[in-house]
């Protein structure tokens, strides 16, 4: 028989954010190390290979500035 006045206690999980190095947005992790870049592969990539954010193909000087 099932004792319906037990409680389940689910166990609580810590949500913590942080940004990432490579394209500078915000994740959210749950790991006891806080993670350098996000889950995106692209970002992984770059990290591990220490390409720097200006010398992207894609990177415009000018794009942003006015």
């Amino acid at each position: 028989m099932i004792d319906k006045k037990k409680k389940i206690n689910l166990p609580k999980i810590n949500w913590k954010s942080s940004v990432c190095e490579v394209c500078g947005e915000t994740f959210d992790y749950m790991s006891k190390k806080r993670p350098k870049v996000c889950k995106k592969g692209e970002c992984q990539y770059k990290y591990h290979y220490n390409i720097d954010r200006h010398s992207w193909a894609g990177h415009q000087f000018s794009l942003f500035e006015k």
